[in-house]
């Protein structure tokens, strides 16, 4: 099951759509940052993940007896964010990608999909249906640029077994934390290979490991991008 999110905006073209429409697409727009930067945080958007920015737009012919308009803006639209997204954010695995089957009358509709764990995730960015407004194609890849975690800032944990042959263990729940707060500032769950990765800067961390058949651990731990940091549970 995705987890959907409603779209978001935060600017348009044109002014014939009402101050409601403009301030409904800015209302959107923060809770799809907000929600894509608890994503990073909660580690379920990791910084290499294959990403797929899906958009829906409208293919109806126009003008026509019941529809205003041009076909040919819709499409450019695509383009131009399409393009975009291979000019701006070619550090990332992302690609954009036309959604052609029965697109939605007055459609143009954008969402951002990835696997995280084998879990499947998807966040709407912008929704023109919603807005009734045109999306700043600027906006949405600058915001992206700005949020998504980079693979050059990626810190890597590496959790095993210390009475085990050091074995990785898989499904590991860790707890990033500020060493004089405590307060959390990322997490993640191991992977098959038990590794998680992390974007967060280089720092020392409180970081707390929970596996099912292990002693929690905790421990001061100095992060960094350069160095893989492993930790060793022992067996309850």
């Amino acid at each position: 099951e995705y987890w959907a999110v409603t779209s978001a905006s935060d600017a348009a073209h044109g002014t014939d759509n009402g101050i409601n429409s403009e301030m409904s697409a800015k209302v959107s727009y923060n809770s799809a940052y907000d929600k894509l930067r608890s994503c990073v945080a909660l580690g379920v958007l990791p910084a290499r993940a294959t990403l797929l920015l899906q958009v829906e737009y409208c293919t109806a012919l126009r003008p026509s007896a019941t529809l205003r308009g041009h076909s040919r803006r819709y499409y450019d639209y695509y383009m131009a964010l399409k393009n975009q997204v291979q000019e701006e954010l070619s550090e990332w695995s992302i690609r954009a990608e036309g959604v052609t089957q029965r697109p939605r009358i007055g459609a143009f509709e954008v969402s951002l999909s990835w696997e995280c764990n084998g879990f499947p995730y998807r966040v709407t960015l912008f929704s023109k249906l919603h807005t009734r407004l045109w999306p700043k194609v600027e906006l949405i890849v600058k915001s992206l640029a700005s949020l998504l975690p980079r693979p050059s800032e990626e810190v890597c944990i590496r959790v095993v077994s210390a009475s085990n042959g050091f074995k990785a263990v898989a499904d590991t729940h860790l707890l990033i934390q500020d060493p004089d707060t405590l307060q959390v500032v990322h997490s993640a769950v191991t992977d098959a290979q038990g590794v998680a990765s992390i974007s967060t800067a280089n720092d020392l961390y409180a970081v707390r490991a929970e596996a099912a058949g292990f002693e929690t651990h905790t421990a001061l731990l100095s992060l960094k991008t350069t160095e893989e940091t492993v930790i060793r549970l022992t067996e309850a």
